[in-house]
């Protein structure tokens, strides 16, 4: 058990070491809000205001570099962190 956990943590640094903040995820098409907000073309976290960037782009993994939170994306859609509403863009893949 304690070998397994060990090596969880190995593959969590090497998945952090393998991210290197270098492709960040981007957002395309017309970004803006349902609520009116103008949007960038870089996507933030939903928890911090951290930018995501990607870890594997065929498996859509990506990696918040303020919190470290890992995941994947279910949708393309996007939601405004300012108002919650829908927005007009998606994920550039």
């Amino acid at each position: 058990m304690e070998k397994e956990q060990q090596n969880l943590k190995t593959k969590w640094n090497l998945q952090k070491s393998n991210a290197k903040w270098i492709n960040p995820v981007q957002a395309c098409g017309d970004l803006k809000c349902a609520g009116g907000h103008k949007l960038k073309n870089t996507v933030v976290c939903s928890e911090c205001p951290g930018h995501l960037y990607w870890l594997d782009v065929p498996t859509r993994s990506y990696m918040c570099r303020g919190c470290e939170k890992s995941s994947k994306f279910h949708s393309l859609d996007l939601i405004c962190t300012r108002c919650k509403s829908e927005s007009y863009c998606k994920i550039r893949v």
